[in-house]
C-alpha cells in the first residue's frame, strides 16, 4: 500500500518548529538577578506566562480538515493526469482510481484516529464503515482492471459508486461535517 503524507503534518510540524523556537530562546536567558542592595531572597520570583489555552476543535472541524486534505489530493492527481497524459484512457483511469484510493486510505486512516463523534456516535461509525467498504471495494476493482481490463465492470463499479458517494455526502453533511459532505459530491460527478 502507498503511504503518503499528508501535506499538513508537514505544515504541522513546521509550525512546531516555529513557535518552539522563542521557547527555546528563552531557557537559555540568564536567571534574573536580585535587586540592588538586597538578597536573592527579596527577588520576586517570575509570572508564570499566562497564555490562553488553544480551544480544541470540534469533531467535525477535526473531520473537515482531513477531508480537505482529501479533496487537495484528489486534485494534484487529476493535475498530474492533466499534466502529463498517459498514452492511453485506460492508463489514465487507472492512475486516476490508483491516486484516488491511496488518498482515500490516507483519509480513512486520519478519520478512524478521530474516532466517532461523541455526539453521534452511531452515525459516524457507520459514516465511516460505509467509505471503509467502498473504498476497499474501488482497491479490489482497481487490481482486476490491472489484470483484465473491462468497461462493464468499470461502469457498474462507477454506478454503484455514484450512489453510495450520494449516501456518504449525506451522511456526513447529517455529521456536520460539511467538507467531507462536498468531498463525496465532488466524487459524484
Amino acid at each position: 500500500m502507498l503511504a503518503v503524507v499528508p501535506r499538513s503534518s508537514i505544515a504541522v510540524l513546521a509550525a512546531a518548529a516555529v513557535l518552539a523556537w522563542p521557547a527555546a530562546i528563552l531557557a537559555q536567558k540568564p536567571p534574573d538577578k536580585p535587586p540592588s542592595g538586597g538578597n536573592a531572597s527579596s527577588a520576586k520570583p517570575p509570572k508564570p506566562d499566562r497564555k490562553p489555552k488553544p480551544r480544541s476543535k470540534s469533531w467535525a472541524q477535526q473531520a473537515n480538515a482531513i477531508c480537505r486534505d482529501g479533496v487537495r489530493n484528489r486534485e494534484t492527481v487529476l493535475d498530474g493526469v492533466r499534466k502529463k497524459p498517459p498514452p492511453s484512457v485506460r492508463k489514465a483511469l487507472l492512475q486516476i482510481i490508483a491516486g484516488t484510493v491511496a488518498g482515500e486510505v490516507v483519509m480513512i486512516s486520519g478519520l478512524e484516529q478521530l474516532g466517532p463523534s461523541s455526539s453521534s456516535r452511531a452515525a459516524s461509525t457507520r459514516a465511516l464503515a460505509l467509505f471503509r467498504t467502498r473504498n476497499r471495494e474501488d482497491a479490489l476493482l482497481l487490481a482486476r482492471l490491472r489484470k483484465h481490463w473491462s468497461a462493464k465492470v468499470l461502469e457498474r463499479q462507477a454506478r454503484r459508486d455514484r450512489a453510495t458517494n450520494d449516501r456518504l455526502a449525506k451522511q456526513w453533511a447529517g455529521l456536520g461535517s460539511s467538507t467531507c459532505s462536498a468531498y463525496f459530491q465532488l466524487l459524484k460527478g
